[in-house]
């Protein structure tokens, strides 16, 4: 009997090809897989690398406002040229931008400052508006407990101030006016206690009762639920002065006041022209020499640090025109003229000194006109621009 074992064999090749299908098919799922969740990892810490670029920016913008207010930008720009030094090892690049700020109050309640960050990757790129300020609430004494029993009332208060800016000399002054409502427009009774105190970050601001004249720590409100004082900066520098008022927890909207430094205060004391007839000194021949007396009391070190013929009827000789401190005399050389008579008009350009009766710096500008003969002086007149 003859046995044909092909069958068998058949059976058993197709039993090894399923397998090995089988065996390759989820070597590719592992790798496929694998490939994917290596691309979703690289994807997540590009993400958190953004978000952490992002921040360390914003603290690195707050500390540079904070402490080097002076050279913001420049600071910012050495920490950005830091920055792109390591992750250009990531072939990325950064950018920062700063922009003005104009509403000091959005979207904190005091913004300093406003910037755009970019992140810039191949095929990719990511940007963020990043903002840094402060609350800037100053820290007011803490009231009484109310009287009665129950909750603290809610209310309303609006600060307005009269004027948003105040020359910060200490005697300039803005009207500030609290007007308080209980939550419902209802008006509150006479006596309760606002609470305004001066921007905590502006030395020398004060606020003053407008009747006294004199600080508290609370001012009691009318009949009408209103409040007024005086708020005055004694800092003499630029900056602004950010106030509110409170009453218990309840705080008003924030007051901007700018303050700007006094200006520069200079005496315009116009000196006077002494001459007389013994002014032209014939020095050699036919030159002379033209002798003008100031009389600069009560001003003291009197300089005048440029001096020019405009127009002459007399040939000006050398030496140039010049002013002698310790005379206070302007000196004019001269030839003779075909004339007898001369007109000669001198600009005298940046007279400074100090005046002893303000106890403040001069400084002028003047035009001095000068008539005579060659043997005296008929006038000197003198104009101060």
């Amino acid at each position: 009997m003859f046995n044909d074992e092909s069958g068998q064999l058949m059976l058993i090749s197709a039993f090894l090809l399923a397998i090995t299908v089988v065996t390759i098919t989820l070597m590719l799922n592992n790798i496929i897989y694998a490939t994917n969740m290596a691309y979703v990892g690289f994807m997540d810490q590009s993400w958190y690398d953004n978000l952490c670029l992002k921040q360390a920016t914003a603290a690195e913008a707050n500390y540079a406002y904070t402490n080097d207010r002076e050279k913001y930008q420049e600071h910012m720009d050495d920490y950005v040229k830091a920055l792109n030094n390591i992750t250009s090892i990531k072939g990325r690049y950064v950018e920062y931008k700063n922009e003005a700020v104009t509403d000091h109050t959005s979207p904190l309640p005091v913004t300093e400052t406003k910037s755009l960050f970019s992140i810039y990757g191949k095929g990719s790129s990511i940007s963020f508006e990043i903002y840094t300020g402060k609350n800037n609430v100053p820290v007011a004494p803490t009231p009484g407990p109310a009287p009665g029993p129950g909750p603290e009332p809610s209310y309303k208060i609006t600060l307005a101030p009269l004027v948003s800016s105040v020359v910060s000399d200490n005697t300039d002054k803005v009207l500030l006016t609290a007007t308080v409502r209980y939550v419902n427009g209802s008006p509150v009774p006479a006596g309760t206690l606002v609470y305004i105190s001066p921007d905590a970050n502006r030395t020398g601001g004060n606020i003053i009762d407008t009747v006294s004249g004199t600080s508290s720590s609370a001012y009691a409100t009318d009949s009408s639920g209103v409040v007024s004082v005086y708020y005055l900066d004694s800092n003499n520098t630029p900056g602004s002065a950010y106030i509110y008022a409170r009453v218990g927890s309840n705080v008003s909207n924030t007051a901007r006041i700018d303050c700007t430094p006094p200006p520069s205060i200079v005496c315009k004391h116009n000196p006077t022209v002494n001459f007389s007839g013994s002014s032209i000194i014939n020095t050699n021949g036919n030159h002379y020499e033209i002798k003008v007396k100031l009389s600069v009391d009560p001003l003291t070190n009197v300089t005048i640090n440029r001096l020019n013929i405009t127009s002459s009827s007399i040939e000006i000789d050398k030496p140039d025109p010049y002013f002698t401190q310790t005379t206070s005399e302007i000196n004019i050389a001269v030839k003779k003229a075909s004339s007898t008579e001369f007109t000669i008009e001198l600009e005298l350009a940046d007279i400074k000194g100090y005046c002893t009766t303000d106890n403040v710096p001069y400084s002028s500008n003047a035009t001095m006109v000068i008539q005579g003969t060659e043997s005296s002086l008929n006038s000197v007149s003198i104009t101060y621009i």
